[in-house]
């Protein structure tokens, strides 16, 4: 696993990368051999920083890292910062500092604990280099104004929104970073953001601006933005009608506290660029990029904190490249036509919700098997779904709807125990409730049971474990609506028999009894 932290004033960012040894410190009485690298890589923004432990000595390493300050001589008890970091397999850490002041001077020393004592590296020492910053924000909407702006050669900008007609970034070269928002939008004749080649970071100092890459005509290229490894705040890469794929983000690993999102993009084919993604505080979203058909660039992205939504992307058949993809806050999926199986998300462990909607090719749900927990499901408008599973697929669910599907059994929802809401809705092939087996509970504050307009449904078998519902308002309904071949009400008896007061509805059935018809008519 990767760690960041971002340097303004002593604060740093955290990425990994390897260096050679040199430079050994001797150990004393069984502490671990630590060297610190050489720095490299010096930037306007950033640095890069490594070390090794070459021995452990006499006991196993227990904590290991950098140490960092203004003055000599960094220890563990005195230091401006201290970045714990994991070794790699052999022996090895680092870190990216971003973020660096200009001509400050800046000490810094690997360490490594054990329980003998503590270790240190040799020390390095790097300054910032010097930078000239634009604090305000600047509009460039033609080729001139580029030219002389890029005069001042500025290192770091407040605020830069790129317009209008201007064709060629190069004179903008010597940016490292934005202190708030990026923003390219409503060009004509940009058709690649080459020129860039030395930016590192937008909203470098905030949390609520980003980069926004939005209804360029020409845009044909991200080509420009290679060395950027982290974003901070929202990506978002809108109607940029000529672009067929992310090159130039394949150094981006991490979003922090923004959303990805890429939308209307008319010949984006792939997201080749996002090889290197792996980490996304925040959602991740596709929408409406009609000739998109491969999201395999996404194989190393592991977690997105928040939500993943991919909707109305008709050339999209598979998730094939999520595979890593283990934490996420809830999936949704909207209006992918050709979207028949859900294998990419075969690794997905706990979420909240999962919502899946309009997929005509779609037949089951059992890709979710690993899914430990789901607080809410729902389906709607899979008419090819047949079955969410051939047996258990979630180890607790505590709520589902279900409209127009072509599910012939709920096999596969035996694991859900107590519901605040379950919906049976117009589906046309479910002949009973088989698969509600475990519900024991509707509990919530406005608890509701809905079977409604299934045409072939002609028993609620299914639901004999359901004997209480709860309220803290009292406020719960259970309504059997339109299923003009149900008779069999005998599943919802021992609900009825057990002094369950809640609101009970029956209308539209073929047979429409009353809680005492029920109770009298069904054995125990």
């Amino acid at each position: 696993m990767k760690y960041f932290y971002s340097l303004t004033l002593g604060l740093l960012l955290l990425i990994s990368s390897c260096k050679k040894e040199s430079d050994i410190i001797a150990p004393v009485l069984g502490i671990p051999t630590v060297i610190t690298h050489p720095y490299s890589d010096l930037t306007n923004y950033s640095v890069k920083i490594s070390g090794a432990i070459v021995k452990e000595g006499d006991s196993k390493i227990i904590e290991s890292g950098f140490l960092l300050d203004t003055i000599p001589t960094p220890t563990v008890e005195k230091n401006a910062n201290k970045f714990v970091r994991e070794l790699d397999t052999n022996g090895h850490m680092s870190v990216t500092l971003t973020g660096i002041t200009d001509e400050h001077r800046i000490y810094i020393r690997a360490y490594a604990l054990n329980s003998k004592g503590i270790a240190y590296g040799n020390e390095i020492k790097f300054t910032g280099l010097p930078s000239k910053s634009f604090p305000g924000s600047i509009s460039l909407s033609s080729q001139q104004e580029v030219i002389e702006f890029g005069k001042n050669h500025y290192t770091s900008v407040g605020e830069l929104k790129i317009t209008g007609t201007v064709t060629d970034l190069s004179p903008l070269s010597t940016i490292a970073s934005i202190a708030y928002g990026l923003y390219i939008r409503n060009t004509t004749a940009l058709s690649s953001l080459k020129g860039l080649d030395n930016f590192e970071a937008a909203n470098s100092l905030g949390l609520f601006h980003g980069m926004y890459i939005e209804n360029n005509s020409m845009l044909r290229s991200l080509q420009g933005l290679n060395k950027m490894v982290a974003a901070k705040g929202e990506l978002y890469i809108i109607n940029n009608d000529e672009l067929t794929d992310l090159e130039g983000l394949n150094s981006l690993a991490y979003i922090h506290f923004g959303d990805l999102m890429i939308k209307g993009c008319e010949k984006l084919k792939n997201l080749n660029g996002l090889e290197e993604l792996g980490w996304l505080n925040g959602d991740l979203v596709l929408i409406d990029n009609p000739q998109l058909a491969d999201i395999k660039a996404l194989r190393k992205l592991n977690t997105v904190t928040d939500n993943l939504h991919i909707s109305n992307n008709p050339s999209l058949e598979n998730l094939i490249g999520l595979e890593s993809l283990r934490k996420v806050e809830s999936i949704q999926l909207e209006d992918n036509p050709l979207l028949s199986d859900l294998n990419g998300l075969i690794n997905v462990d706990s979420i909240a919700g999962l919502s899946i909607s309009n997929h005509k090719m779609l037949k089951s749900l059992e890709s979710l098997s690993k899914i430990s927990n789901i607080d809410f499901l729902t389906v709607s408008d899979c008419p090819s779904l047949q079955t969410i599973a051939g047996g258990k697929i979630f180890k607790s669910i505590h709520g589902v709807i279900l409209r127009n599907t072509g599910l012939t059994s709920l096999d596969g929802l035996q694991n859900m125990v107590s519901a605040r809401v379950i919906e049976i809705f117009n589906n046309g092939k479910l002949t009973d409730l088989q698969g509600l087996n475990g519900l024991r509970l509707l509990e919530g504050e406005t608890y509701s049971l809905l079977i409604h307009s299934n045409k072939k449904l002609i028993s609620l078998s299914g639901l004999e474990n359901l004997r209480r519902g709860t309220s803290p308002t009292g406020d719960g309904s259970v309504q059997i609506i339109d299923n003009p071949l149900l008779e069999n009400y005998c599943g919802l008896r021992p609900l009825l028999a057990s002094n369950w007061f809640g609101f009970f509805y029956v209308n539209g059935n073929l047979r429409n009894h009353t809680r005492e018809d029920i109770i009298s008519m069904c054995k125990i």
